[in-house]
């Protein structure tokens, strides 16, 4: 049997499943905001994707927003399953040039979720997606 402990990314040309892990036990705030190293102009479409426990509210978390970095943000949308973190149309170029996407979660005491990534188009194969910063506040608009 095999003992991983720390982050475990899986990549692939096209996934990269586990390549950020956030969890909380604390109520700073209801808002979940992280920026990515996507940028305007590399043409990749992206859809990345929550799944988790929201253990307060004894509720799954699985949801997931999608975008395309044309020469400007277009394409945007999100997807919600599950109702312990909810993805918002809160998808906006941070004021340093990068894409970020924010959540909320009603209660958000004991919230614990992994991000994975898929790039659709040929121009993302491959792409490195990280999370540059990540925060959990009471900000419902944009953070970055």
């Amino acid at each position: 049997m095999a003992n991983i402990q720390g982050q475990l990314s899986i990549a692939s040309g096209y996934q990269r499943l586990g390549f950020y892990n956030f969890s909380t036990t604390g109520a700073a705030g209801a808002y979940f905001h992280f920026k990515t190293s996507a940028q305007l102009y590399t043409y990749i479409m992206t859809r990345v994707e929550a799944i988790g426990i929201n253990y307060a509210l004894a509720y799954p978390i699985r949801c997931c927003w999608v975008w395309y970095t044309y020469d400007y943000l277009t394409n945007t949308g999100v997807g919600n399953i599950y109702s312990g973190l909810t993805a918002q149309n809160g998808i906006y170029m941070s004021s340093d040039g990068y894409v970020c996407f924010r959540g909320y979660a009603a209660n958000n005491n004991d919230v614990a979720f992994t991000l994975n990534a898929t790039h659709a188009n040929p121009t993302g194969a491959g792409y490195n997606i990280s999370i540059l910063a990540a925060s959990q506040n009471s900000t419902s608009g944009n953070y970055y």
